[in-house]
């Protein structure tokens, strides 16, 4: 599990939606999280959103 401060990207997200991973993207690797696992969490969080979601070595 981890927290992040992050900026989207995708305009139709609203500020203070939770997301929840399908996948970590970075430059170099994709990393599929349990879709099992995600989905639990998901339907658990009132209007989560599931995504791929990029991971970055320091801010942009």
């Amino acid at each position: 599990m981890s927290f992040g401060i992050a900026g989207g990207l995708a305009e139709d997200i609203a500020s203070g939606t939770w997301l929840v991973a399908r996948a970590i993207v970075t430059p170099a690797e994709r990393w599929k999280c349990d879709a099992a696992w995600a989905r639990s969490i998901a339907e658990r969080l009132v209007g989560a959103c599931t995504a791929d979601l990029a991971g970055v070595d320091a801010p942009v």
